[in-house]
């Protein structure tokens, strides 16, 4: 019996089958995809990966009911120390704690929205 020679036999020899697309093509069109997305969110400050997070929480709410929940906890703490029936504790702490936390809070979040505002539209 002859000795058969591998490289005349057609069944040991299998080309590579042919891709329908070229990994290498998709990873460089891929980036080059990219890299045009970032310069354009660079030149219209607009990208959308990077949401704007000083603004998210601003959204549908008012200053009033932000400050008044943010200011009421802090000024809770001083009228638990009051007795029941002293009113003029309850004013105090209305004068001292919350009155001031709530001016300062109110002015700092009505800034902050129309900075957002300004800055959205």
């Amino acid at each position: 019996m002859k000795e058969q020679n591998p490289s005349l036999n057609r069944l040991s020899i299998k080309p590579e089958p042919k891709r329908r697309f070229d990994i290498k093509k998709i990873l460089i069109l891929s980036l080059v995809a990219y890299v045009i997305y970032y310069i354009i969110g660079m030149v219209t400050n607009q990208l959308f990966w990077e949401p704007n997070t000083d603004c998210a929480w601003i959204k549908d709410k008012k200053p009033s009911i932000i400050c008044s929940k943010k200011c009421g906890q802090e000024s809770l703490a001083c009228r638990q120390s009051c007795f029941k029936e002293d009113q003029e504790c309850y004013r105090k702490c209305y004068d001292n704690a919350y009155l001031p936390c709530y001016d300062t809070c109110y002015e700092s979040t009505t800034s902050q929205i129309k900075k957002c505002e300004t800055s959205t539209s």
